[in-house]
């Protein structure tokens, strides 16, 4: 036995080497030109590297002694922060966010005033340096024709203050923290798909029943039914992209409601998860059942009933309208 366990940690290291080497073989550093700089941010003491791969591309921007002309050239009051944002272009205008996002729990944070994208930065001080990170999802992009297309990405910063009158939050521009580059980016075919849902239907006898799921003196106990979509999914695990909630029916047996969720993504066989909880008030939702499986398995003219858990039947069909972009 004390012979195996070294083989069998050998075995896992080399797996994990062999899926960073393919992740590593999978992303790409873009070139990048300069259009904008300040006094602040400029070719001098600001680097930018534009990493993409099949999902997503990255941006890392380190800007030397950003903190220290803070200090010494921006007049910044006690109790502000210091906000740091990304937004594109192309030659035709700004990219504004996508509508189909809006209710989108994982991309609706990048929805800007009058309906701008904005990319909130992480922020890292290290070594008299400050760096900015963010990822930048390509269905945000779905305005953007597929194919090389350029595109100008321009940081930007806000100080942001709590005012003492009613507790709003005030923001204003710095206009000294701004720069501006463009490069060339080979957009995916971005797509679009319907799902249509009639009904979910749950498991009602002696292993399973609603009666009792939730605490109260009358109505049975019955549960507040919802159901999600988590899109793209890597596998049944994968919960990272929540992508839509549907209301609640509730006090109820099943759910009796009919839905309509636009999906936007970046193939046309993308795997997603669909899940049915019961709300909880007083603790974490309840667990009723999910389903994880390809979006074209779910294309059909007629509602498909399928079973999971202590699902009997949810009734759901899928339409697929093709590349949008």
């Amino acid at each position: 036995m004390k012979k195996i366990i070294p083989f069998v940690l050998i075995i896992f290291l080399f797996n994990s080497c062999i899926s960073e080497w393919d992740k590593a073989l999978d992303e790409k550093t873009m070139d990048y030109q300069w259009i904008y700089s300040t006094t602040c941010c400029n070719q001098k003491n600001t680097s930018i590297k534009i990493v993409i791969d099949s999902q997503q591309f990255r941006i890392h921007i380190k800007i030397r002694e950003l903190e220290k002309y803070i200090h010494d050239s921006i007049p910044i009051d006690s109790g502000y922060q210091i906000n740091y944002f990304l937004r594109f272009f192309t030659n035709n205008g700004i990219v504004y966010f996508p509508n189909e996002l809006s209710n989108s729990y994982t991309y609706k944070k990048y929805k800007g005033t009058s309906n701008m994208m904005i990319i909130p930065l992480s922020v890292v001080y290290r070594n008299e340096k400050t760096i900015l990170t963010a990822n930048v999802p390509y269905i945000l992009l779905k305005q953007i024709k597929k194919g090389k297309q350029k595109l100008y990405g321009e940081l930007f910063a806000e100080k942001q203050c709590q005012t003492t009158s009613d507790s709003s939050i005030n923001r204003i521009s710095i206009p000294q923290i701004k720069t501006r580059w463009c490069f060339l980016l080979d957009m995916p075919s971005i797509y679009k798909t319907m799902l249509y849902s009639a009904g979910i239907y749950l498991q009602n006898d002696s292993v399973f029943s609603p009666i009792g799921m939730d605490f109260s003196l009358t109505r049975f106990g019955l549960p507040d039914i919802y159901w999600t979509v988590f899109i793209n999914a890597k596998d049944s695990k994968d919960f990272s992209n929540y992508f839509w909630r549907s209301a609640e029916d509730t006090y109820a047996f099943n759910y009796t409601d009919s839905d309509t969720v636009s999906l936007i993504h970046l193939f046309p066989n993308d795997r997603l998860i669909i899940g049915v909880y019961d709300r909880d008030d007083f603790s974490h939702d309840d667990f009723i059942g999910d389903w994880y499986g390809k979006i074209n398995t779910l294309v059909s003219d007629t509602f498909k009933s399928i079973a999971f858990d202590h699902i009997t039947s949810f009734n759901i069909r899928a339409e697929q309208k093709g590349c949008i972009n």
